[in-house]
């Protein structure tokens, strides 16, 4: 009744002319339900009335399913989500890590897009976009305040399409137009150091097939005498927690904890711990403000456990716990179940992993003048072996590109990346280096930058002093 008086009292003139705004659909619903709660003579409450208008809705409207649910799954915390059909088959796709887009990792911070990482050998790396950037549009839709699936929809699209991105990198705002291709995702590379049976092992994601790639490669590392690792989880996502926890498993002693899920309910809690008798690792850590979730289970187990340091900046901060359900329709549920606590049963939500040592890293342009000179004399195709072929790939790789091996052999994978620079920039992608192709593989490498890795220094040096 107060609420009627208050509405009523908007039309009324009092010391001069008051206007009142038009209440919203929403309120004049609410305002329907609570008067029908309160007068209707033969007793009915919110509850069942809300039920009833829901049911009516979607059966009249069966196409407003998904709008509803998303609705209501916006009372929620920012991981759970409502997906549509396409929306969580994409999700699905992204465990099998081989997708059709550009090659760019994203997660919303503070309701922004952000990408976290830039694939090797990607369209996203040649049209130099960079982890930091900021995703404004695209193809000229704001994005702002949209869930992650949502901008991932947007960029994603058919091999071959082009999307526009506007983003913003430390305040200025720039403009790239991407050709999406097909990106096949390995989630762990790994190398032996020079030094004191050392090696280095870096995860992009703790994907479905992750945990196997790691156990290769790190039994490869052993079996040449590596015994000591820098683990880098810089830019890592994280995903399954059981892969985590696998992983972990290879640096934390016997009978540690490694992670506590925290559920509702004392009773439905659980601790993973280290498990089985085989060699442990010694470990450096490398972490920074895009490493979140499974990243931080496995930087938080090896740090509370003190096995070894963390280097890098402060982690993202995600500590909570999501599972997946399909719906009879194919739509999909993506919903925060539980908590994850560390070891000593903090709860990094929010917070991320301060390192042991805090390092930045420093971006400089790359210094071209020690390279040698595209002479642009020659078109240069595959079967050809010359002395430019190594030059053209060594300045390809300044743009991110990486080849097995940088010699004179113009062979299936220089054919390959020349293909998909060209496909990148808006030349006719048929992997021949023309001298147009040459010209404008020089003119993006004057723009190019590179990351002084100071983090990856520490490590290294930290790694060189264990015993």
């Amino acid at each position: 009744m107060k609420r009627i008086i208050s509405l009523l009292l908007c039309f009324i003139i009092f010391s001069g002319t008051v206007y009142c705004a038009e209440p919203t659909a929403s309120e004049i619903f609410d305002e329907t339900l609570e008067l029908t709660e309160q007068y209707y003579n033969y007793g009915i409450t919110k509850e069942e009335l809300m039920e009833s208008a829901i049911k009516y809705l979607l059966n009249n409207n069966p196409e407003m399913l998904g709008v509803l649910s998303k609705g209501a799954y916006e009372a929620l915390d920012e991981n759970s989500y409502y997906l549509t059909k396409e929306e969580y088959e994409e999700r699905l796709r992204d465990v099998t890590m081989e997708i059709s887009g550009i090659g760019a990792m994203l997660q919303i911070q503070n309701g922004k897009a952000v990408i976290t990482e830039v694939v090797r050998n990607s369209p996203a790396i040649v049209s130099g976009l960079k982890a930091g950037d900021v995703i404004l549009n695209v193809n000229g839709v704001p994005v702002s305040g949209y869930v992650v699936e949502d901008v991932v929809a947007l960029v994603r699209g058919p091999i071959g399409t082009t999307v526009n991105l506007q983003i913003e990198r430390n305040g200025k705002i720039l403009d790239f137009r991407i050709v999406r291709a097909l990106i096949t995702l390995e989630t762990v590379t790994y190398k032996k150091l020079e030094k004191n049976n050392s090696g280095y092992i870096k995860i992009d994601s703790f994907a479905a097939n992750t945990y196997k790639e790691f156990q290769t490669a790190i039994l490869r590392l052993a079996a040449v005498g590596v015994d000591k690792i820098i683990l880098d989880l810089r830019n890592n996502p994280g995903g399954y927690l059981i892969s985590a926890v696998n992983i972990a498993n290879f640096f934390v002693p016997d009978g540690k904890p490694i992670v506590i899920e925290d559920f509702p309910g004392e009773e439905n809690d659980f601790t993973y711990h280290a498990e089985g008798d085989f060699e442990r690792f010694k470990v450096v850590v490398l972490v920074n403000e895009y490493s979140a979730s499974a990243s931080e289970v496995v930087t938080g187990a090896i740090k509370v456990n003190k096995v070894g340091p963390v280097v890098g900046t402060t982690s993202f901060g995600k500590g909570t716990v999501q599972s997946s359900h399909t719906l009879p329709n194919g739509d999909g549920l993506w919903l925060t179940v539980a908590q994850y606590n560390l070891p000593d049963n903090t709860n990094i939500h929010g917070a991320g992993i301060t390192p042991d040592y805090l390092v930045e890293n420093v971006e400089v342009p790359v210094d071209l003048t020690e390279f040698p000179e595209i002479t642009k004399e020659k078109v240069l195709k595959i079967g050809d072996k010359t002395e430019q072929v190594k030059v053209v790939k060594q300045y390809l790789e300044a743009l991110g590109f990486t080849f097995r091996e940088n010699d004179e052999l113009y062979d299936d994978e220089m054919f390959e990346a020349v293909k998909l620079f060209q496909s990148a920039t808006g030349l006719y992608p048929y992997g021949v280096c023309d001298i147009t192709t040459q010209t404008k593989i020089l003119e993006m490498a004057g723009e190019a930058t590179e990351i002084i890795d100071k983090q990856l220094e520490k490590a290294t040096e930290l790694i060189y002093e264990m015993r």
